[in-house]
């Protein structure tokens, strides 16, 4: 389920996702967004509308004042304490399991992962879901473009195009 892509630069994050709630067999389009505003941030979920729903409306979020890692490190932890106690948490093989998003304040971007690590990648966009190689594949060929909404659009669309998990609408948010 689900394709969330988000591109940065030197001011900003602009972040977007598909609508779609699927199970493979089933699909539905959904009201609640995948890609959300929270405070200065703005958060890209996918596999669980759970996950979404208390990232959306149990996690307090605010602007580090210092080390950006070290506060996805602080964040992935409470992350863990929270899922715990919302019952969402899941382990396997003794790992604690959650799920994957992506966050953004200012020109941060993150990806958290199921295992709850926190990775920056290299590159000035990421892309998380089943949707996330077409996404990438695309985003790779129009780096050179400069409106990079339009390359998100471009991203979800060939998701869309490739991936029975995504579809229309689009939700799109920055930072």
């Amino acid at each position: 389920m689900t394709c969330i892509v988000a591109i940065r630069n030197k001011e900003n994050v602009i972040m977007g996702g598909d609508s779609l709630g699927s199970n493979y067999y089933n699909k539905v389009v959904r009201t609640d967004p995948k890609v959300f505003k929270k405070d200065n941030f703005v958060i890209g979920y996918t596999r669980s509308f759970r996950m979404g729903q208390i990232l959306r409306h149990k996690i307090k979020l605010e602007v580090p004042k210092k080390d950006p890692d070290e506060y996805m490190f602080n964040l992935c932890n409470l992350l863990i304490k929270e899922f715990e106690e919302l019952k969402f948490l899941e382990e396997v093989n003794k790992v604690a399991k959650g799920g994957v998003f992506l966050i953004a304040w200012e020109n941060h971007l993150y990806e958290i992962q199921e295992n709850f690590q926190y990775a920056r990648v290299k590159d000035n966009y990421t892309s998380v879901g089943a949707g996330e190689a077409f996404a990438l594949g695309s985003l790779y060929t129009t780096e050179k473009m400069e409106d990079r909404k339009t390359r998100i659009l471009l991203a979800l669309n060939a998701a869309s195009k490739f991936s029975t998990s995504v579809g229309k609408p689009y939700i799109f948010r920055s930072t």
